[in-house]
């Protein structure tokens, strides 16, 4: 039985703007990953301001 290639979907691009209204804290997953979390206004030409989560994965580096 042939097998169906996949087709990559074309990237999706959004540019927003805005502000951060409550300051990022950092949290940790389930898997003990240390993460960042801020919340911000944006502004969009399609639709009017929203509040907008931002979850950033922090990794440390030693040397």
């Amino acid at each position: 039985m042939a097998r169906r290639q996949k087709k990559n979907a074309p990237s999706i691009v959004v540019t927003v703007t805005g502000k951060i209204t409550v300051a990022p804290k950092r949290i940790k997953c389930q898997t003990g990953k240390v993460m960042a979390v801020a919340t911000m206004r944006v502004q969009s030409d399609k639709r009017s301001d929203y509040p907008l989560g931002a979850i950033a994965l922090m990794r440390w580096r030693y040397r």
